[in-house]
């Protein structure tokens, strides 16, 4: 049987074979008129129809799923709910079909400090290989760190992880990648990353490179700063910067 053939396709494949050859053997002078109202009567079969239906309602449900997360998104950045684990659950899963891409908040005990950040622009990192001056400051992970084009520092010291083993915490966070997402303007940015941000949370819960902020569209009328923070699972082979979020941002 065919890979990409269905059971009831091939049984149909199989029947319309068997019925030919039936009416070429038994009624060979008649045989072209037989042949020729089998044709048109499988021409638009139930099989067919039915899945030329399902692939429309498909495409139909896609748009309206992704349009209904899309604003669960944004009522997640203008009133931040209390979320329980199921629901968090939920959303990832939601994101990670939109995106194809495998987004979560936690990996291996590893958490975010925070799921909402309102972030502002990091001055002294160096965002690309042709920057003149290096950063007068170093980052806690070194100095090839402040390198990386899209790059992001959060308050990681506030994690339970980093609480309890510094060193190892260190070593992993270094590595880690992460999604902001920005609902407001239909898009996302996957950033590396590169520091731990020190200043006070009352007004900024991160720091990024301009490239970060331009991508991001993060301080749009519309978003004034805030985006949704996921983790990039690691075993995800992607690179660094822009996404669009559903279809409607590709237009």
């Amino acid at each position: 049987m065919p890979a990409q053939q269905n059971h009831s396709e091939y049984t149909l494949t199989t029947f319309l074979t068997e019925q030919r050859n039936f009416f070429t053997a038994q009624f060979p002078e008649h045989a072209p008129y037989f042949l020729k109202a089998l044709d048109e009567s499988t021409t638009q079969s139930p099989i067919t129809r039915k899945n030329t239906d399902q692939e429309t309602l498909v495409r139909e449900i896609g748009a309206e799923e992704e349009q209904q997360i899309l604003q669960k998104l944004k009522e997640l950045v203008t009133f931040p709910p209390k979320q329980t684990e199921e629901e968090k659950l939920y959303l990832e899963q939601q994101l990670a079909d939109l995106l194809d891409l495998s987004l979560v908040s936690e990996i291996s005990s590893y958490t975010l400090p925070h799921s909402l950040v309102t972030i502002q622009h990091h001055q002294g990192w160096k965002e690309n290989q042709r920057d003149a001056d290096v950063s007068s400051t170093r980052s806690i992970f070194g100095w090839s760190q402040q390198r990386v084009e899209f790059a992001i520092g959060l308050p990681l010291h506030l994690t339970p992880a980093w609480i309890n083993d510094p060193i190892q915490a260190r070593e992993w966070y270094k590595h880690a990648r992460v999604v902001l997402i920005n609902p407001m303007e239909n898009c996302a940015v996957i950033c590396k990353i590169v520091d731990v941000y020190l200043g006070p949370l009352t007004q900024y819960q991160a720091v990024a490179t301009k490239a970060v902020l331009q991508a991001g569209k993060v301080w749009s009328r519309n978003s004034q700063g805030k985006m949704l923070i996921f983790f990039l699972d690691e075993s995800t082979p992607t690179q660094l910067g822009p996404l669009e979020l559903t279809r409607e941002g590709e237009k």
